[in-house]
């Protein structure tokens, strides 16, 4: 019986994940980031385990030494879902429209990365660690 409750659990997170997704493809991305960052926030205080989890991971984090000792353990825990849900709305609303994809990102030297892969012998691209790397992807696909 546990099984079928959460098998039900995960097909309405689906729709829920799937309402989004249109939502946020027929409406002004400007609004669609303001839905993302809002749904995060809602979803940290609502998904109390998930909620404990992030906290949790962030404080053994901090232990390891990966984080400074002064981290404040809460509002990094909220801004994570509010980024976490702001990068799943703008997936959303990239997917919808190739367009929309090559009016945001600009890709400086392509003339060079375009030389490169001439050659056949495969190519290390690197960037810093800023912004939705997931659309970075979108670009280049």
């Amino acid at each position: 019986m546990g099984k079928t409750r959460e098998h039900r659990s995960e097909r309405v997170e689906f729709l829920l994940i799937k309402c989004l997704f249109f939502i946020a493809k027929s409406i002004p991305l400007l609004i669609s980031s303001w839905l993302g960052r809002g749904l995060g926030a809602l979803a940290f205080r609502l998904l109390k385990s998930r909620r404990n989890l992030t906290i949790e991971n962030i404080r053994e984090a901090r232990e390891r030494g990966h984080l400074p000792q002064n981290t404040n353990d809460l509002q990094l825990a909220r801004k994570t879902w509010e980024n976490l849900c702001l990068l799943g709305i703008e997936f959303a609303y990239y997917h919808s429209s190739p367009e929309a994809i090559r009016r945001a990102v600009s890709l400086e030297g392509a003339e060079n990365l375009k030389r490169a892969l001439e050659k056949k012998k495969g190519v290390v691209l690197l960037t810093s660690h800023i912004g939705n790397w997931e659309l970075m992807g979108m670009a280049f696909a």
